[in-house]
């Protein structure tokens, strides 16, 4: 998969039950889509903050509460979705409107973890404001 993204610039490791974001990722600048969905990923690598050219970033169905400050640098992000996760500090990482609706809906800080973890993007044709 991730010999396969070099050439098409888009990532799916989704629903592989990672609990860790393998580390050649932070070498990956060329990315464009990333989906790290539905995962077991507690947190996220610093190193993401790397990958200048991610326009979609796909986090539901972990078991996140936090998010790198890194992804602030991804000046060229306009879409991210983080629903069905614990996270609570988007708009401390990203604080400019993007393109599609952040999906954030928030899975209880006592829950055990995502169960269903079945949350998309939501996309809209205005600009969401965090």
């Amino acid at each position: 998969r991730m010999l396969a993204a070099r050439s098409t610039a888009d990532l799916a490791l989704h629903s592989l039950s990672l609990t860790r974001a393998p580390p050649e990722l932070a070498f990956m600048t060329g990315l464009t889509r990333l989906s790290l969905a539905d995962n077991l990923l507690e947190k996220l690598f610093v190193g993401i903050g790397e990958l200048v050219l991610l326009a979609e970033l796909r986090l539901e169905g972990n078991r996140l509460r936090a998010l790198p400050l890194s992804l602030g640098r991804l000046t060229n992000l306009t879409t991210l979705s983080a629903a069905h996760t614990y996270v609570r500090n988007v708009t401390e990482v990203i604080d400019r409107p993007l393109e599609s609706t952040i999906d954030t809906a928030r899975l209880p800080l006592d829950s055990s973890g995502p169960t269903s973890p079945s949350a998309s993007i939501c996309s809209t044709s205005r600009a969401a404001r965090l």
